[in-house]
């Protein structure tokens, strides 16, 4: 055999490995889209459909990418599930893949592209409350690059172009305008070995990969992933929390267990139970805030006064809600975020309760559930400022709960009292601290 036969024998060979799939075969492929925004939602999605995929013995992942970007935390999840996968995958460009698309597009064993498409602008931003970009930190910045460069280069791609997607610095003679993002069409992409093809559809993809007529799940997006989604954006986690701090409040000036408390769980539940699906709070952090309302309720409840026990409560729980918004980037960015979101939660909060000590006395149906008893002298009550001002130093007994209001009975008399904020349980020694007109003050003896 001579060389020329044995160099077209291994020609064949490699052709052959290098084949897509022989023409004809079927097998079975499942279509998940990544399109919109790139939000926490979509990366439990994107997860779960690779894993089925995986368990289920498809033969190919076709990942259809059509996003100007989002959040990277997110996009690093969707990548590592793709880069993990057994099964082979495909990313098919569906008009662009931006930002953090790049990233995603980027972690395919093939990139096809439709004609008209665009990859690349990736550089990372950080995001405000109400959705305002600004630059991220040099530090983000670098790791970001390494990510695209390190994906890229898994797949035998250039990675000094990945890192020009993210970095205005990095100059490439003949590809990029200096001090400029890159940019990249289909045939720019298919030149620089970016891209494997060009197609305009899913199908014509299949088709070039040789599944022509195969079984084609196409993946969706369940109840939970798209409710995780929206609940875990900045403004919509911070109303959350807005609602659990005031429905807590509420329920702890009226008696027994009701209407404000069930609210505020409920919005403790959809809070920690998104975050939790999309992984930015674990059961670590679901603990403290569990451990913080504790001790606060003993505090309340147990121990007289405010002290450290409370004080412990209040930090265990500004704690659990701050390190729930935090994703899987520490950096300055996210922590100014985090702390965006906790600050105006805790403004809104204190301004909603502001407006119900004012105003829902007042309001029509509260007045049901008002006790309307009058505490006139036929009923054994003493009010008269001339006389409530003589309690001043006398001792008397709570006969009602002082949760901080109640009734004491000083001098014989039932009084209405109220208490520095100290809870006081009924039949405790109490004696009168000071009066204000009809305002009678008393502390625990």
């Amino acid at each position: 055999m001579n060389n020329r036969t044995i160099r077209i024998a291994f020609t064949a060979l490699a052709l052959t490995l290098a084949a897509p799939r022989a023409a004809g075969a079927a097998g079975r492929v499942m279509v998940v889209p990544v399109r919109d925004e790139i939000q926490l939602g979509i990366a439990p999605f994107v997860e779960r459909a690779t894993k089925q995929a995986n368990a289920g013995g498809y033969d190919l992942i076709v990942y259809e990418i059509n996003t100007f970007g989002g959040r990277l935390d997110a996009a690093v999840t969707i990548r590592d599930a793709i880069i993990n996968s057994r099964v082979r995958t495909i990313a098919f460009i569906d008009k662009r893949a931006i930002s953090a698309g790049v990233l995603i597009a980027l972690a395919a064993d093939r990139i096809y592209m439709h004609p008209q498409s665009t990859m690349g602008a990736a550089e990372p931003v950080s995001m405000g409350i109400g959705g305002g970009a600004g630059e991220a930190g040099e530090k983000i910045v670098s790791y970001w690059r390494t990510e695209l460069r390190s994906t890229a280069e898994k797949n035998n791609r250039r990675g000094d172009v990945a890192e020009a997607f993210a970095d205005k610095s990095v100059d490439i003679p003949g590809v990029n305008e200096e001090g400029k993002l890159l940019s990249l069409s289909t045939r720019q992409a298919l030149e620089l070995g970016m891209a494997d093809g060009s197609a305009e559809t899913v199908a014509d993809v299949l088709a070039l990969e040789g599944f022509a007529g195969a079984d084609v799940k196409r993946a969706g997006m369940n109840l939970a992933e798209r409710t995780a989604g929206f609940l875990t954006k900045a403004i919509v986690s911070s109303l959350l929390m807005t609602i659990a701090i005031v429905g807590i409040f509420v329920e702890i000036k009226t008696p027994g267990f009701g209407v404000p408390g069930i609210v505020a769980l409920v919005a403790l539940s959809l809070f920690f139970g998104s975050h939790y699906l999309v992984n930015l709070a674990g059961w670590g952090e679901i603990i403290l805030f569990v451990f913080g309302v504790a001790m606060l309720l003993v505090e309340i409840f147990l121990i007289p006064g405010f002290g450290v026990v409370g004080t412990v409560g209040i930090i265990s729980i500004v704690a659990s809600l701050y390190l729930s918004l935090i994703g899987r980037f520490v950096h300055i960015d996210d922590f100014l975020g985090g702390a965006k979101v906790l600050a105006l939660s805790f403004i809104v909060s204190f301004g909603a309760i502001l407006l119900l000590l004012r105003y829902l006395p007042k309001f029509a149906p509260f007045q049901r559930l008002v006790l309307k008893i009058e505490e006139t002298s036929v009923a054994g009550f003493s009010s008269s400022p001339e006389y409530l001002a003589t309690l001043v130093g006398r001792e008397g007994a709570a006969i009602t709960v002082l949760r901080p209001a109640g009734t004491a009975l000083i001098d014989g008399n039932p009084i209405s009292v109220v208490t520095e904020g100290s809870f006081i349980e009924k039949d405790t020694r109490v004696r009168v601290k000071q009066v204000e007109g009809y305002r009678v003050v008393v502390e625990k003896v």
